[in-house]
């Protein structure tokens, strides 16, 4: 399937990668001295650091569609929910409750009766004991007691605006609506203009919209499941100085023989893998004591990191590495300025070090120098660089802090890119939020005169904002990049925007506006027209390029090629001419020999791709 012209030659000379550890200020640590980097050539890499020149890019056109527009007040109205498993039974006694304590039977507000007989217990917002109400009883509370039109329709507001913030830990379900919908209708059924058609289709609304959550929750449980599928490790490109090969080449037991992996991520030069069992590997560069061995060396090979009990996620950021443990419990090491670590201190540490926390995480995400971290309840909470963690203060924060800017809104997953300064927050209920740097258009809107800047000139956006343009389109993953952004919705379709300076957003360089300092950029999420008709399942973006994996496992790269990192089969001498830049902006499919099999789970870093793979049915 791939347009790209294949060759005959099997050369696999490797060469080695000149890429070099970027130099991070740091003041006292853990593990010794403080590092250096002992590589020549030592680049620093800030928020504004980008590309030098622009490359010549092929003179076709590629189609692209850009998601329609929508209000800028009006939240994604797409899916998540698989509400409370609450009995009818359970909200009939909830009704009965709420007519004896405080309504009628023709649905007027009374008196509420004052007992004068003492209680053991205290009475809680669910009621008094013994007549608690149910989680829906007590959601539906304003509906149930509301005896006009307008007291209808704002309650109904009311409980769309929660199903946006809470989506399935609301706790109410369709059962338990339709069943207060006609209990409702039955109480002010002999009050003239109160059940009116204006509130049945308010009603309706807010019921389809908690279908359309159900409908989401089902289809994320789907996706979960195939989260869980193990592969064995494959890599194509350059991680941290080492040699790489020229064109693909696949090992049968893969880059480690024998162990199987569930999970991969990638920090600017290092990397960390998680097997079914829990254990969380190691490998690149050490300069910072990210890889958690108790140094600063940095190492070729994969290495168990010991000291971290059985995990559950990893997350690996510019020159800092992050675990969940299978208890909800967060751990971090590395580089630790800016209070990255969430431990506390700016001090880089050599070996996992527990964050403290009074709740339970299940997932943790990590950027150039700041961390975000989603609880149990589904809540965001962050930390790190004051204008990356989305707080919107002047101070960096240097532990976990709970995101108030996104007003009580529960989330599904966030992201950072791999030394990336932008962050992405995907809702329970399927919005978009971005916030952070934005000098390229990676938040996926333009910007204006009341943009924030800093002191070198970077726009940036220090609270979460809502990407209007993404409403309703169902979105079931984000992924973002050293400085561009993908989303995937649940049709398969995929919407790219940010720097474009090696094709990583799927059209052509120059067909795209260029920003002040003249590099190529797209300021809107735009159809990327090279995946039509593939139903994709995964997104990943790295450094420079960016990938796809299909629902029959079929792996899709395009971007940055500089180290080879697009996996293509033939040498990369061959797939370039003379002079010519080496990157390809139209998505190229993996295929032909040595086959890379099914692929489960793929990753990217700053020039480097790794893919679990698997040959089981």
């Amino acid at each position: 399937m791939s347009t790209t012209p294949t060759s005959i030659n099997s050369n696999n000379t490797n060469i080695t990668c000149n890429t070099n550890e970027a130099t991070l200020v740091a003041t006292s640590t853990n593990c010794g001295t403080t590092a250096t980097n002992t590589n020549a050539g030592t680049t620093t890499i800030t928020a504004n650091d980008d590309e030098n020149k622009p490359p010549q890019a092929p003179q076709t056109t590629l189609r692209i569609v850009a998601p329609q527009q929508q209000s800028n007040n009006s939240e994604a109205i797409s899916p998540s929910l698989d509400g409370s498993k609450n009995e009818v039974h359970q909200l009939e006694k909830g009704f009965s409750l709420l007519n004896t304590n405080g309504m009628n039977d023709i649905g007027q507000k009374v008196p509420a009766t004052v007992s004068t007989v003492a209680t053991p217990k205290e009475a809680s917002e669910r009621g008094p004991p013994g007549e608690e109400l149910t989680v829906a009883a007590r959601i539906l509370t304003p509906l149930m007691e509301a005896t006009s039109e307008e007291e209808l329709l704002n309650a109904l507001q009311g409980i769309m605006g929660k199903l946006n913030d809470k989506g399935k830990y609301l706790g109410i379900t369709k059962v338990d609506f339709i069943k207060f919908g006609k209990e409702k209708r039955k109480m002010v059924k002999s009050m003239a203009n109160v059940w009116t058609k204006k509130v049945a289709s308010n009603f309706g609304a807010t019921l389809k919209r908690l279908n359309a959550l159900v409908a989401l929750e089902q289809k994320r449980d789907e996706a979960a499941e195939k989260l869980l599928r193990s592969g064995v490790l494959q890599q194509f490109g350059c991680l941290y100085g080492d040699s790489y090969s020229l064109s693909r080449n696949i090992l049968t037991q893969g880059i480690l023989s024998g162990v199987r992996f569930v999970r991969i991520d990638c920090g600017g030069q290092h990397a960390s893998a998680l097997t079914a069992d829990g254990d969380v590997y190691t490998w690149g560069a050490g300069s910072f004591g990210q890889l958690g061995h108790g140094n600063r060396t940095s190492r070729e090979g994969l290495s168990k990191v010991n000291g971290i009990p059985k995990s559950s996620w990893i997350a690996c950021g510019y020159a800092f590495t992050c675990a969940v443990s299978k208890d909800g419990e967060m751990f971090a090491w590395g580089a630790g300025e800016n209070g990255r670590l969430g431990t506390g201190t700016t001090d880089d540490i050599c070996v996992p070090t527990k964050i403290a926390a009074s709740w339970k995480a299940k997932k943790i995400f990590a950027g150039s120098v700041h961390t975000c971290a989603l609880s149990e309840e589904s809540e965001l909470y962050s930390w790190g660089h004051r204008n990356y963690t989305g707080h919107g203060g002047t101070e960096d924060v240097l532990t976990p802090k709970i995101l108030e800017t996104l007003e009580g809104k529960l989330c599904h997953m966030a992201s950072i890119g791999p030394g990336g300064y932008h962050t992405m927050a995907l809702t329970v209920s399927g919005a978009v939020y971005t916030w952070g740097h934005n000098r390229v258009g990676q938040l996926g809107f333009d910007n204006d005169t009341s943009t924030s800047t800093t002191p070198e000139g970077a726009y940036f956006y220090p609270v979460p904002r809502f990407v209007s343009a993404l409403a309703g389109m169902q979105i079931r993953a984000v992924s973002a990049g050293w400085g561009h952004s993908a989303v995937l919705n649940y049709k398969g379709d995929v919407y790219m925007c940010g720097r474009n300076y090696r094709g990583q957003v799927g059209m052509q360089p120059s067909a795209c506006p260029r920003n002040e300092r003249g590099h190529p950029y797209l300021p809107a999420f735009t159809l990327v027209d090279g995946l039509a008709g593939l139903k994709i399942e995964q997104i990943a973006c790295g450094g420079e390029h960016t990938a796809a994996v299909t629902s029959d496992g079929e792996l899709y790269l395009w971007g940055d090629d500089a180290c080879a990192q697009l996996g293509h089969s033939a040498s990369i001498n061959q797939e370039y001419s003379s002079g010519q830049q080496k990157y390809k902006w139209y998505p190229k499919i993996v295929d032909g020999e040595p086959c890379v099999g099914k692929v489960v789970h793929v990753a990217l870093g700053s020039a480097v791709t790794f893919l679990l793979s698997s040959k089981d049915d």
